[in-house]
């Protein structure tokens, strides 16, 4: 399911705290995508010409949401990219960091989830205070999409499924 709307965003103008108040943040309201870089006017006088002379900084994102699940399900959410040296919280129990740009990857929610009735609240730290870090305009933030995934219990681990066929003229078609 897709996961792009109702997220939260505020830029951190403090960069030497490890953390901040979240309650107190001044947050507006992002569509992911999102690259809060493109957001600034370029600087080539205090930019660097690898960012296309546009800033970085700390990012925090946060969305709230309710789900419903079985005694016999997991929820997983799946990020496509986030730009980068990120970290993620659900409820305030921490799932992870992920230092790296450019790679989709995932977290299991599911031992993290509040009740049906009870909102969950997933927070997302991207660290792009070091910006000068690529030979390209990299971004800044969540610039890819983000799905939650509903599985079975029981299910193939994403990532995890080889098959290896037999090759012969009499096969022409594989169904999966």
């Amino acid at each position: 399911m897709c996961f792009n709307s109702g997220w939260q965003f505020f830029l951190s103008t403090d960069s030497t705290s490890s953390t901040i108040d979240l309650k107190t943040a001044d947050w507006k309201t992002v569509q992911l995508p999102h690259d809060w870089s493109v957001e600034f006017p370029f600087d080539s006088v205090n930019g660097e010409g690898c960012t296309g002379y546009l800033p970085g900084g700390i990012g925090y994102y946060k969305k709230v949401f309710n789900v419903d699940l079985k005694n016999d399900e997991r929820l997983y959410i799946w990020f496509d990219g986030v730009y980068n040296n990120s970290e993620y919280w659900i409820n305030g129990q921490k799932l992870g960091e992920h230092p790296y740009g450019y790679s989709p990857f995932y977290f299991d929610l599911t031992n993290h989830l509040n009740s049906h009735e009870i909102t969950n609240e997933l927070v997302v730290k991207v660290d792009r205070s070091r910006y000068a870090d690529s030979r390209w305009y990299t971004g800044s933030g969540i610039y890819r999409n983000v799905k939650l995934v509903k599985v079975h219990k029981l299910h193939i681990p994403f990532g995890e499924l080889l098959l290896l066929l037999p090759v012969s003229q009499k096969i022409t078609q594989i169904f999966i």
